[in-house]
């Protein structure tokens, strides 16, 4: 009869039916594993991609402390110059403010020589009023 090849094909399936069994669970293995180094941030394209990533937020972070340097500089020179201006604008208005009450002073003086003048006119004029003369 033709039984034994019969057995050798079963044997043969069997065989293969191994392989495969043990190809693919060592292919799942393999996966778990890599799943395992990528959650352990052991795995190397995992590092790599990592290191890229990290490369790109350092530089964004270089970025963001530079235009905040240049934010602090802008506004510590505008504080500066504004602080320069009022120190001016108050010199201004204390030399103004000087000035005004000096000549409000001096039109108060006028007043009281003008008023002093009236009076020793008038004085001239009443024929020498009674003893107290000569003043000065």
């Amino acid at each position: 009869g033709g039984g034994g090849g019969d057995d050798d094909m079963a044997l043969m399936q069997a065989q293969f039916d191994e392989y495969k069994d043990r190809y693919f669970r060592a292919k799942f293995q393999e996966l778990k594993d890599e799943i395992d180094q990528i959650k352990r941030g052991t795995h190397a394209e995992f590092k790599e991609q990592l290191a890229e990533l990290e490369a790109t937020r350092d530089a964004k972070v270089a970025a963001a402390e530079q235009w905040l340097q240049y934010q602090i500089d802008a506004t510590r020179n505008r504080f500066f110059a504004e602080q320069r201006a009022a120190d001016s604008e108050l010199a201004s208005e204390k030399r103004h403010l000087r000035d005004h009450m000096v000549n409000a002073v001096l039109e108060r003086r006028k007043a009281i020589v003008e008023e002093k003048n009236a009076m020793t006119l008038a004085g001239t004029l009443g024929g020498g009023g009674g003893g107290g003369g000569g003043g000065g």
